[in-house]
């Protein structure tokens, strides 16, 4: 028998209601403004690129209400999903035994494996070549890269050295990488289950960290970030179940306890610079929900991190001669922009602004605005020395003279050097590091060598490293492409898709009070990290993002919410 009118009205009333809700209409807006403006920076390369004519004017508004109402749609019913998600019956205190987490770690190798073997000895990013050759002297020591992921690749190299050569040695740091990523998830997957998450979410994390292609690249890519990851995702997961356990009105265990987190955190920042920001970050939201009698424990592991960050690179590293980092490096932005200016309004410049500037470069100041390449800073920043202070200071006050005469050029120069972080249909080749098939130990070690570096000593073995599976790699690579171009999955290979999850997952924690948010706030840290990088879309600088989504998504639905349907 149908059911009366008006208790099929009533359903559709509240089923509208659980859809569209402020908060989805917020996002709905803020995606919809990133897809226009992005689209306009890439293909016109200016954000008011459509705005030049009543037309294109037209057109742009009839582009945002329908982005905006879509968006809205789309967004309203992913966070009903994740109330739905939140409401399925839990089980905290579940059992989590070693037998859980040989589970998870073997579903993880196998599936990674493939990628891993037809790679071997492994991928390689330029960095790790620099770093092994600071580390046996053939180049001067510096805090360019962190100097602890320098000494743990020196030793390994050391060690598979000694062991059995060089190609040994590339064979076991990528094994060391790929058990300590592989570790790490399997390890916050027994937090999940003691915190009760739902299966459903548990699994589809799993499935998420197994399948997606992301994960698989950095583990077989000998670069430093893998290992900066795996802190990442660890301090994390002991964060989170810090929080959980503050909601339940437990007090920390052995592995959540100040001590645990302090050195967990000193190690996430010590495998590289800005994670001092995540880590710090998390802490300082923690502490309002922590009980009051726990806040004085995570107030001192925020001081220990802080205090041994400061040690490490102000005291000891210079004690030891550890060359400091180069402060143009911290100048991405200024830099990018004052190459832009000089390249869209070289009439308008003041002669000290041009002295100004000219004391912080290598080459003649004309050459400035030839060095402007909008998707990377590196060509501007390799031929600045900002390490004087008087000259520094005089650069800055020419910077901030000429974006306030010019603000459009400074905008658009900073737009489309984070673009690809945000704009969700970035082309395939124009984002970094995403296909390393083709990264060979050959190739890195021929290329180095012709602009100057010496591999003397047990590097000089790297001569006779030879990757195999080349069609294996070469198929590889083209279904990298294939796969990026793929409607709704490719959107994997795109930067911007995990910033986008990740925001509407802390939107949705905001709504319902979550305990977690001071996780989001972590993964909301590696964006602003992302839009100060030197590249405009780069997978490697979007790696935090990806392993914090699926921890993110487990310990919201973990840690404790709210329920508060529809009325945000």
């Amino acid at each position: 028998m149908a059911k009366p009118a008006h208790a099929r009205v009533g359903r559709v009333t509240s089923l509208a209601a659980k859809v569209v809700r402020p908060s989805s209409v917020v996002l709905g807006l803020v995606y919809a403004l990133w897809c226009y403006v992005g689209r306009a920076i890439v293909v016109t390369g200016s954000c008011t690129g459509y705005l030049h004519d009543g037309r294109h004017v037209l057109l742009s508004i009839a582009f945002l209400v329908t982005a905006w109402v879509l968006l809205s749609l789309v967004c309203g019913i992913l966070l009903a999903a994740l109330d739905a998600l939140a409401d399925l019956p839990r089980d905290e205190g579940a059992g989590a035994s070693p037998r859980h987490f040989l589970g998870t770690f073997a579903v993880l190798l196998v599936c990674w494996l493939p990628y891993v073997v037809i790679s071997l000895p492994g991928a390689i990013n330029f960095d790790y070549f620099n770093q092994l050759s600071q580390f046996f002297g053939d180049r001067p020591l510096t805090n360019h890269h962190p100097v602890l992921t320098t000494m743990v690749f020196g030793w390994l190299y050391e060690l598979g050295h000694a062991l059995g050569g060089a190609r040994v040695a590339l064979v076991l740091t990528v094994a060391v990488q790929v058990v300590c990523l592989a570790a790490a998830l399997a390890y916050a997957q027994l937090w999940f289950r003691r915190m009760g998450v739902p299966r459903v979410a548990r699994i589809l994390a799993l499935v998420f960290e197994a399948l997606c292609p992301i994960y698989p690249l950095f583990a077989r890519v000998l670069v430093k970030d893998t290992l900066s990851v795996v802190t990442v995702v660890l301090f994390a997961t002991l964060l989170g179940a810090r929080l959980w356990q503050e909601g339940r009105g437990e007090g920390p265990t052995k592995s959540t306890s100040a001590p645990s987190l302090a050195l967990c955190g000193i190690l996430c920042s010590l495998t590289r610079a800005n994670c001092v920001y995540l880590v710090a970050a998390g802490l300082v939201i923690a502490l309002p929900y922590a009980r009051r009698s726990s806040r004085r424990g995570l107030a001192l592991s925020l001081a220990a991190v802080v205090v041994a960050y400061g040690a490490w690179t102000s005291l000891l590293l210079p004690a030891l001669g550890v060359r400091p980092t180069d402060k143009a490096l911290a100048l991405t932005v200024p830099l990018q922009q004052t190459a832009a200016y000089q390249r869209y309004a070289p009439e308008d410049v003041a002669d000290s602004e041009r002295e100004a500037i000219q004391g912080v470069l290598k080459v003649d100041y004309d050459q400035v605005g030839s060095l402007y390449d909008p998707a990377t800073v590196d060509p501007i920043q390799s031929q600045t020395d900002a390490d004087d202070p008087m000259r520094l200071s005089a650069y800055l006050d020419a910077w901030r003279a000429q974006g306030l005469r010019h603000p459009g050029i400074y905008l658009d120069a900073f737009l489309r050097g984070n673009v690809g972080y945000w704009y969700p249909l970035m082309p395939y080749d124009s984002i970094q590091d995403l296909d390393y098939s083709q990264n060979t130990v050959e190739y890195h070690y021929q290329w180095m060598k012709g602009i100057g570096y010496a591999f003397s000593g047990q590097l000089s073995d790297l001569a006779n490293v030879h990757t195999g599976f080349e069609s294996a790699r070469a198929a590889l690579g083209e279904l990298t492409r294939v796969f990026a171009g793929m409607p709704v999955l490719g959107l994997l290979d795109q930067p911007t898709f995990y910033s986008w999850v990740c925001l509407l997952l802390g939107v949705w924690l905001l709504t319902r009070r979550g305990r977690a948010l001071p996780v989001f706030v972590m993964a909301g840290m590696v964006f602003l990290v992302e839009c100060a990088s030197p590249l405009h879309a780069s997978m490697r600088y979007a790696l935090p993002m990806v392993a914090l989504l699926p921890v993110l998504l487990c310990l919201s639905l973990g840690c404790g919410t709210r329920t508060n349907h529809g009325s945000m």
